[in-house]
């Protein structure tokens, strides 16, 4: 739908069409919404644009902003996506006002976000990491999984991570969008995946971007860090042999607006980190994807933001929910986002999946999830 704003008075008393205004008084046979002059404030305190995030504060231990600062969660409404809820009520009276103008309709979407930050559990992991991997499950006495490691090493037996082809699969028989961000940093204690130059790692990506959407999902370090956006930008760009135009932030690490800033400037297009791993819900207040708005130069950027409300290892870890707790969370977010036709944006990983650290099936209410 096409919006154009306007100061003349002439042009738009002039203009036919579906037309709204926000001033004093009433133009001509618009739709008059009063104005109580806050609106004309520069930096106006807004959900959608983040504006309380620019204040400084004290972040988490991993240098994040915390939910517990924000107005969403302070007040109780950061499971329900206001502003969408805001613009639907508004649709309602403008459909009413203009009962033959043909507003157009979007549909709700599902769409499922997989982390490959650890592609696999031991397969392809190096000597070095296999021996002390070893050691640390003989220190704790974890049998299973010595004896898991050394079959799935020996080939007996599939790598527990190894989902990928059964996540395509399910994605396809419900007919829903699935989307890798492959994580290509170097080894440090928060970046635990493969070596991004192995061989098997490459394969995988290009046997997953045949079928799927696909971003790289930016290492612990780089949030602030524009030359080290670049270098790992340019590292899976050189093995997909195409412009990498999606990212998320691994830890979920996002400084509004410098990071935003960094990712402009590395030609990224669309950016899915808006959004909390302390709590679920709607960090900006939406289930619509919105372009940033950069308060320090008071200008709309490119820069598409694509928010997500769920996250397997929150629930798991954090909120210590069982599965079945887990899926009745999930519908009832679900539920707000159908009821605005939005998008539902999740975050899975392949290891929470797999059940292998606690014993229960994840994998199930992946599904769960996929099929609604």
């Amino acid at each position: 739908m096409q919006v154009e704003f306007t100061i003349d008075q002439e042009q738009f008393m002039a203009y036919e069409g579906v037309k709204m205004s926000y001033t004093k008084r009433q133009l001509s046979d618009e739709f008059f919404v009063r104005n109580t002059s806050l609106l004309f404030e520069q930096g106006i305190r807004d959900i959608e644009s983040r504006y309380e995030e620019y204040y400084p504060q004290v972040h988490d231990q991993y240098d994040r902003y915390k939910a517990t600062n924000s107005v969403a969660v302070q007040n109780d409404f950061i499971e329900r996506p206001v502003v969408d809820i805001w613009a639907m009520k508004l649709l309602a009276i403008l459909k009413e006002r203009f009962p033959n103008y043909e507003f157009p309709i979007r549909n709700y979407q599902n769409i499922s976000t997989i982390n490959v930050n650890e592609a696999f559990a031991y397969k392809h992991l190096g000597l070095f990491r296999q021996v002390v991997g070893v050691f640390k499950d003989v220190y704790q006495l974890k049998l299973e999984n010595i004896i898991r490691r050394f079959s799935v090493v020996l080939g007996l037996r599939k790598d527990p991570y190894d989902k990928y082809k059964e996540l395509l699969e399910l994605a396809k028989a419900n007919h829903k969008k699935i989307m890798f961000f492959f994580l290509f940093g170097a080894y440090n204690t928060f970046d635990k995946n493969i070596s991004f130059s192995s061989h098997s790692y490459k394969m995988l990506i290009k046997s997953l971007i045949d079928y799927t959407p696909f971003g790289i999902l930016f290492s612990y370090f780089t949030h602030k860090n524009t030359k080290k956006i670049a270098k790992e930008k340019m590292r899976l760009e050189e093995v997909v042999n195409r412009p990498v135009i999606k990212s998320r932030q691994h830890f979920n690490r996002l400084e509004i607006p410098k990071t935003y800033q960094i990712l402009i400037e590395n030609d990224v297009k669309e950016e899915y980190t808006m959004g909390y791993h302390t709590c679920l819900g709607f960090r900006a207040g939406t289930c619509s994807h919105f372009y940033f708005y950069d308060l320090e130069y008071e200008i709309q950027t490119p820069l598409k933001v694509l928010p997500f409300c769920v996250v397997d290892e929150l629930m798991k870890k954090k909120m210590q929910l069982s599965p079945q707790e887990a899926r009745a969370k999930i519908r009832q977010i679900q539920e707000e986002v159908k009821a605005v036709n939005g998008m539902f944006i999740s975050i899975f990983h392949t290891h929470v999946l797999s059940g292998v650290e606690d014993g229960k099936d994840w994998m199930e209410v992946y599904k769960t999830m996929i099929e609604n």
